[in-house]
């Protein structure tokens, strides 16, 4: 959990409890998790001075990703971070922080989310909902997948998503209703 008090909350199972707290520099607005804490795991936090932290096993790593505008979305998959701005970019790096490609999308981000798709073959998707209700699925620098819904899509969760079998991808969309399931 991120705090106005520039600090990464762990909280334990029962959410009772603080477990760990970690400064950050600046005050945290998207977190992005992977891994399990007992084993290895790595929070990736998007701060408002537009800087991309990492923490890894209670500590504050030196890696920071510059991001060039604002972060308005976060995604971590095991191959890559993904940061949309608030300039409308996507942007890719390596877990560890080097920079691996970015491009231009034609309106703002309003929601961003992972997307683990199960076909023929696995993919770890990057989903990213912009102004007019277009939503664009990413697997790695491929657009593969673009979806278009009536409103614009303020808030996403996906899910475990099997193609014919499972719907379990939903969009809320403005004014609460449920848009879509896919």
């Amino acid at each position: 959990m991120g705090t106005e008090a520039k600090q990464l909350l762990f909280l334990d199972p029962g959410c009772t409890a603080i477990e760990l707290a970690v400064t950050l520099p600046a005050v945290p607005t998207h977190l992005a998790a992977y891994g399990l804490l007992n084993v290895e795991y790595r929070v990736n936090v998007a701060c408002r001075d537009g800087v991309v932290y990492a923490v890894k096993d209670k500590t504050l790593m030196a890696t920071k990703i510059e991001c060039g505008s604002l972060p308005c979305g976060l995604v971590r998959t095991e191959a890559a971070l993904w940061v949309g701005t608030i300039g409308s970019q996507l942007v890719s790096f390596h877990p560890k922080g080097k920079k691996t490609w970015s491009t231009t999308l034609p309106a703002p981000i309003t929601a961003m989310g992972r997307m683990f798709v199960r076909k023929a073959e696995v993919a770890d998707c990057c989903a990213v909902a912009l102004e007019g209700g277009e939503v664009r699925v990413y697997s790695g620098r491929s657009c593969v997948a673009t979806l278009t819904a009536h409103d614009t899509i303020t808030g996403a969760l996906l899910q475990a998503l099997r193609v014919h079998v499972e719907r379990a991808t939903r969009a809320c969309c403005e004014g609460g209703r449920t848009l879509a399931y896919v």
